[in-house]
């Protein structure tokens, strides 16, 4: 099983959101990161402004508004299991060298940022 892509989801994720609310900034290839606008754009997606914590694509009921371009730390996210653990039980998988550093908020909020972009 392709635990990246048969479900878009660690097996055991609950898809409860509660990482999520304390991801303020992800490191995501540049690919993701467009995947991540475009779904929102797509969708229609209206991002919730939480600060500086929390994600603002977190839905309030707590599902994620762009579940299926999520980028891989997400969907690779477990609230039982360490993200070491899972790269090491699952050789399969293998992280990308150049990742970038994303604010969601300054991402995703309108008016928060004039040009949002990717930083390293």
């Amino acid at each position: 099983m392709d635990i990246l892509q048969d479900d878009n989801a660690y097996p055991d994720c609950a898809m409860c959101g509660g990482c999520c609310s304390r991801m303020g900034v992800l490191a995501v290839t540049e690919e993701e990161y467009h995947a991540m606008v475009r779904a929102a754009s797509e969708e229609g997606v209206h991002p919730i402004d939480r600060g500086e914590e929390g994600c603002p694509l977190l839905a309030e009921d707590g599902s994620c508004m762009i579940w299926e371009a999520r980028p891989q730390v997400c969907r690779l996210y477990n609230c039982h299991i360490p993200r070491y653990q899972i790269l090491a039980d699952h050789p399969e998988i293998t992280v990308p060298e150049r990742l970038h550093l994303i604010c969601l908020r300054e991402t995703f909020v309108p008016g928060i940022a004039s040009r949002p972009e990717c930083v390293s």
